[in-house]
């Protein structure tokens, strides 16, 4: 309970943008791809991400596909297949990745 207290106080805190961006950019990159996730492990509703992203000038979908878009490059600088990329980045297939 207290640690969720604490989550919640760190979510809500003012004026601290980039700290709540770099943690929506932190969740992306473990591999946490929906809003209703990252909104989860970061302690609140997914209004309160949207709205706070959106105080940030971005939106979840904009953070998400430069993180993927960081992801795809590092990937394929690695010559992993693009098939396999596309099954990491948590798209159905390559088609849907292209």
């Amino acid at each position: 309970m207290v640690y969720s207290q604490l989550q919640q106080a760190l979510v809500n805190e003012p004026d601290n943008h980039e700290h709540f961006l770099a943690k929506v950019i932190s969740a992306l990159e473990a591999g946490y791809y929906s809003q209703e996730v990252v909104a989860a492990r970061l302690a609140c509703s997914v209004a309160t991400l949207r709205r706070k992203l959106a105080e940030c000038n971005t939106s979840f979908r904009k953070v998400r596909e430069r993180v993927l878009n960081q992801e795809a490059k590092m990937l394929l600088s690695q010559h992993i297949s693009l098939d396999d990329i596309a099954h990491r980045l948590g798209f159905s297939d390559s088609r849907s990745f292209s």
